[in-house]
């Protein structure tokens, strides 16, 4: 069996803003491993996740030092999800002592204030440029725009799949919601959550619009780690974000096609509050409950409530509908 690693311990209990002032201050490091795991970093009794990191060299100095063997330094970094307090360890000797010259970085206090002005959908640019007025810096002394756009790891803020961060993702086109852009009364918009579409098993939510002509169009694809109200209601709120952004208006819908959930039922009267629309629910769901609530009936008195909801749906008008 290989021997562990005798990693020297840097700091522990620390918060999450003393952590990243501390790596602020290290040479240039990069993320070889993040994942989720059984808490070690704290003392809770409570089973919950922490964050297990490691980050190795990836100084241009000590490549230059000794060029054909990878550096040795290591920094395992444990972040517990439910206090947020950090412990960091380390492994090894850098090859070289000399440093390049950090780069600017953002301050908690600047992420905060970068995280306020994206959920009122402030643009990237304008969100450099308000950082300028808010804390009195030149403009040659401001973040790029990526690191702007990108966490304090170089990465988007898209979340890590756990429950005080669930991961969403978003993905449409200009061409997608201009074609959306249509007289509600001519449009069905359509939810549904598909599953076993990605390695991680995280579901896909699919996003689109029947016209007149029973054709579907899409609108977007959501990718989210949980299912919950929050997660349908940020998808539906940055859906509108964007729709909104790209045709200069509103977007009005009023017919409403998902699935037999109180969740995504939830959301879409939320979202769209200001829109007076009719709920509808896939068939397919409405025969999924039916047969869940019908296992205990005999077989007589389920075929008969079989008939009276087969009857409903094939129903030519709605005063037909109502008499039934």
């Amino acid at each position: 069996m290989p021997r562990p690693h005798a990693w020297n311990l840097l700091c522990s209990g620390v918060s999450s803003e003393d952590s990243a002032l501390l790596l602020q201050g290290m040479k240039t490091w990069k993320t070889v491993k993040s994942q989720l795991m059984s808490c070690a970093a704290c003392s809770s009794g409570t089973p919950h996740s922490m964050r297990y990191k490691v980050l190795r060299c990836a100084c241009k100095h000590c490549t230059d030092a000794v060029p054909y063997q990878v550096c040795p330094w290591r920094l395992k970094v444990l972040v517990c999800q439910e206090t947020d307090v950090v412990d960091m360890h380390e492994l090894g000797e850098h090859h070289s002592r000399a440093r390049t010259p950090s780069k600017l970085c953002i301050t908690p206090q600047q992420r905060d204030f970068i995280k306020e002005l994206a959920r009122e959908n402030v643009m990237p640019l304008r969100i450099r440029h308000a950082l300028g007025r808010k804390f009195g810096h030149r403009p040659a002394a401001l973040p790029s725009l990526r690191s702007v756009a990108y966490d304090t790891s170089g990465l988007p803020e898209i979340g890590n799949g756990s429950d005080p961060r669930p991961f969403l993702i978003g993905m449409t086109t200009k061409a997608l919601l201009r074609n959306a852009a249509r007289d509600a009364n001519t449009f069905v918009l359509h939810l549904d959550a598909t599953f076993k579409l990605n390695s991680v098993g995280y579901p896909v939510l699919v996003c689109g619009i029947t016209d007149a002509t029973r054709a579907f169009h899409l609108v977007a694809l959501f990718i989210t780690s949980q299912l919950q109200y929050e997660h349908f209601e940020a998808a539906l709120v940055a859906l509108c974000r964007v729709y909104a952004r790209v045709n200069g208006a509103e977007w009005q819908v009023k017919f409403v096609l998902g699935d037999a959930d109180k969740a995504q039922h939830k959301a879409f009267r939320s979202v769209f509050a200001d829109c007076s629309f009719t709920y509808l629910m896939c068939f397919y769901h409405v025969v999924a409950k039916l047969r869940e609530r019908t296992r205990g009936l005999s077989s007589e008195l389920s075929t008969l409530v079989y008939k009276g909801v087969y009857d409903l749906h094939f129903a030519q008008s709605k005063s037909e509908y109502v008499a039934l």
